[in-house]
């Protein structure tokens, strides 16, 4: 009589005892009496990554087959993949900052700010780290106000006329460098004279170009 050993999933076999011996997975015995076999099984060691779930981005991870076996942020939970002992995977994670966000970089294991592969050859736990983008502010002032209008080459100033100080109507985000063009129009029996603050302080010219790196405050002189 021949028997075979089958482990379960997550199981592995680890040998025989009685009538039978050694960890082949196939025995056979000759049953010229009665006898006893026992099989022996063990579980296998789990071996867990673990992305933890941070504010600000997801991570999405595949393994050596390009199949997804993470996919963590949002909405999304799928954060950890397990491998069983003699199955040892490797996953590559990727990670995507939401918008008003950037990625930091990651935890170890992995560093930088790129894409991470892990060899999952014992647990491991992962965290990527993001931080929200600085955001700047334009400002206008108008000197006097009845002095004149500017206005943006973007459109972020609304009606800057008449009032004082002008507000953009949306922030300029860290990273972007958006080059902005200002254009001071002076009101009849006006005249513009010149830009005081930041780069374009005591210019003469019509147009200020600014690059939104920073926040800032510009005042337009007209006379």
């Amino acid at each position: 009589m021949t028997l075979t050993a089958a482990p379960l999933d997550g199981y592995k076999f680890t040998g025989w005892s009685g009538a039978c011996t050694g960890s082949d997975t196939t025995c056979t015995v000759t049953m010229s009496l009665n006898r006893t076999v026992i099989a022996k099984f063990a579980a296998l060691k789990k071996y867990t990554l673990k992305v933890i779930k941070a504010k600000g981005g997801s991570v999405a991870g595949s393994d050596e087959e390009e199949r997804a076996v993470i996919n963590c942020g949002g909405s999304e939970t799928s954060c950890s993949k397990t491998y069983y002992e003699g199955s040892v995977g490797t996953v590559t994670l990727t990670a995507t900052p939401d918008a008003g966000y950037k990625f930091l970089g990651w935890s170890k294991p992995c560093s930088g700010t790129g894409t991470c592969t892990v060899t999952v050859s014992s647990s491991k736990t992962i965290t990527p780290r993001f931080s929200a983008l600085k955001s700047y502010t334009l400002k206008v002032v108008l000197g006097p106000k009845s002095g004149g209008s500017v206005t943006s080459s973007d459109g972020n100033l609304a009606n800057c006329s008449g009032k004082s100080p002008c507000k953009g109507t949306a922030a300029y985000l860290e990273g972007d460098d958006t080059k902005v063009t200002l254009t001071a129009v002076p009101a009849n029996g006006k005249t513009f004279y010149k830009w005081t603050g930041t780069s374009c302080n005591n210019t003469t010219e019509a147009t200020c170009e600014l690059t939104m790196n920073k926040s800032q405050s510009v005042k337009a002189m007209f006379r």
